[in-house]
Formats: C-alpha cells, sequence, structure tokens
C-alpha cells in the first residue's frame, strides 16, 4: 500500500520570522535569573558606590577647634560679639564688634586688645594696641603685625609702624597656644572714634573690630 505523500510545510514569510524571533529572544530575557539582568547589576553597583561615598564623608568629619563654636561663616560667636554695635563708617556683615571686655571670637581664636595713645623716647606719638591671641583650634595658626590696621576718624586707614616696645611680631601658634604683644600704629593727632582692626585670613571677609574714641 502506497504512502500518502507528507503535508506541506508552511510558508513562514522573512517578516514574520524576525518578528517571531524578536519574540522569543524577549522572553528568553524576561525569563533569565534577577543575578544576569544587567540593569539589576548596574543599580546595585551605583547604589553601593553612594553608600561608600556617604560612610566615608561620615567617618572623615573631624571638629578641629576646642573653643567656642564659630557662627554665621566663621566669624561671629555668641559670646565673642557684640550683637548690635553702633555703626561706623566701611561696617561690614562679618565683622565682630568687641566686647565691652575688648574681646572678639574670630576664626575659632580670642582675641583682646587694648587700645591707648603712647609717646616713646623720642618723642613719636603713637597708638597702641596690647594684644592677646589665644588659638582654640586645634591646627597650627600664624599671626602677624601685617594683619592689624587702624581706621582714623577722618576715615584713613594706617599700617603698623612696627616700632612698638614688645612689639606682636609675626609666628605660629599651635593649637591651644598664646601669643601677646604690642601693635602701634602713628598717631594723627585727631579727636574721635577710631577703628582697630584685625583681619588674619585673606580669603576670608572675617574681620575683629574694636571702636574706641580717642581726644
Amino acid at each position: 500500500m502506497t504512502q500518502p505523500p507528507p503535508p506541506p510545510m508552511p510558508t513562514i514569510d522573512p517578516k514574520s520570522a524576525r518578528a517571531e524571533a524578536k519574540a522569543a529572544k524577549a522572553r528568553a530575557k524576561a525569563i533569565r535569573p534577577w543575578y544576569k539582568r544587567k540593569r539589576f547589576i548596574f543599580s546595585g553597583i551605583i547604589v553601593l558606590v553612594i553608600i561608600i561615598i556617604v560612610a566615608v564623608s561620615a567617618g572623615g568629619k573631624k571638629s578641629t577647634s576646642s573653643g567656642p563654636a564659630p557662627t554665621s561663616g566663621g566669624n561671629k560667636n555668641a559670646a565673642g560679639c557684640v550683637a548690635k554695635p553702633a555703626s561706623y563708617p566701611d561696617q561690614q556683615s562679618t565683622d565682630c564688634v568687641a566686647l565691652p571686655n575688648n574681646t572678639v571670637a574670630i576664626a575659632n581664636t580670642t582675641v583682646t586688645a587694648t587700645w591707648t595713645r603712647s609717646t616713646d623716647s623720642l618723642g613719636n606719638n603713637s597708638i597702641c594696641a596690647a594684644v592677646n591671641i589665644k588659638n582654640h583650634n586645634s591646627s597650627t595658626i600664624s599671626y602677624n603685625d601685617l594683619y592689624w590696621k587702624l581706621q582714623t576718624p577722618s576715615g584713613k586707614v594706617e599700617d603698623t609702624n612696627f616700632t612698638a616696645t614688645g612689639d606682636l611680631g609675626s609666628g605660629d601658634l599651635v593649637g591651644g597656644g598664646t601669643a601677646t604683644g604690642n601693635v602701634c600704629f602713628d598717631d594723627p593727632g585727631q579727636s574721635g572714634t577710631y577703628v582697630g582692626i584685625y583681619k588674619p585670613d585673606p580669603f576670608s571677609r572675617a574681620r575683629g573690630i574694636w571702636l574706641f574714641p580717642l581726644s
């Protein structure tokens, strides 16, 4: 007995074949284990990197101050500046005006300056500040006569004259250390309110300010 011929194979056009292959690939991708999915792995790596960065940043933050905590951009301290000082020429928002005891808190230091008129043995008249600087930082800072200026009642700003007996001079001050000395300026002989200025950091606007009248 003769066997009947096999049925003809269905004809699949190329477009349908591509569509079927694409669908099969998508099904295979969808049923892959989670650990083989690139998107999951990539997202996990990003999350892990963020966690590491946050942990390192938190662990690297260490306090460098052993003194009063400053506020307002590292300048003002609740116990180290006059809250509402009297106005004066060239007044700036970052100024820390001295308390009645002639002390300011600036850049994690306590600075005291007492201002007087004086005359040396040669008859030269000066306005001098007896200065005491206490470093509350754990790191070393510098001090220098050049950080000081004097604003006269007429508005002129004077530099130090380096003629003071017991001059403050310049140097480095370790954490917890103290520097003392005098800072002097030529006396213009004017009466009125003078402004003593201490600006220890050229990259910061913070200034210590002393307002004192002389007649």
